[in-house]
């Protein structure tokens, strides 16, 4: 995984479309399974619930490792910025053409600047990690890059502070 990501950010840096991507295709739930697998120690240890759902039947065709690793960026922040005893829920829906991954949290939620810098590099946003967690502003920016390399989408959505955010991942089901 650190080989994944410091290849990544070297991408990032170089923009969405020198990303490699090693299409196939795969079921949507073992992504997120593989992704909450990766968060479920560190979940735990903060005390945050990490529940996977999502229809066991979607697949589409991508990048698995890369579309763990956007996932795995979007919980790790999700658990970074959530409390003790909240909830984080991550799944996987069919939305037309389109395989919709979403983390919800119960966290602290974001303003409207921070849902619109959100997912550009180096961005810190209004919200704290809880636990003195370090935040290189990185994250979200791969996370974009990866959608795009997918010729999909990063987005954000929060009611406000305080009110916890999702993220959605929206990738093509049958990318060529």
């Amino acid at each position: 995984m650190d080989r994944l990501i410091s290849s990544t950010l070297v991408q990032v840096k170089a923009g969405a479309d020198a990303i490699a991507l090693d299409l196939r295709e795969f079921p949507a739930r073992r992504a997120i399974e593989a992704a909450v697998g990766l968060n479920a120690l560190a979940a735990g240890k903060k005390g945050v619930t990490l529940a996977a759902a999502g229809d066991g039947g979607i697949a589409l065709r991508g990048d698995e490792d890369r579309v763990i690793e956007a996932l795995d960026n979007l919980i790790v922040n999700a658990v970074k910025y959530s409390r003790a005893g909240q909830r984080v829920e991550i799944d996987a829906r069919l939305e037309a053409d389109a395989v919709e991954f979403q983390v919800r949290d119960e966290g602290q939620g974001l303003t409207p600047e921070d849902c619109a810098r959100a997912f550009r590099q180096f961005q810190r946003l209004s919200a704290k990690p809880t636990a003195g967690e370090t935040s290189t502003g990185l994250g979200l920016a791969i996370v974009r890059a990866i959608a795009e390399a997918h010729g999909g989408t990063a987005r954000v959505a929060s009611p406000g502070r305080g009110k916890g955010a999702t993220f959605t991942l929206s990738l093509p089901r049958l990318l060529v």
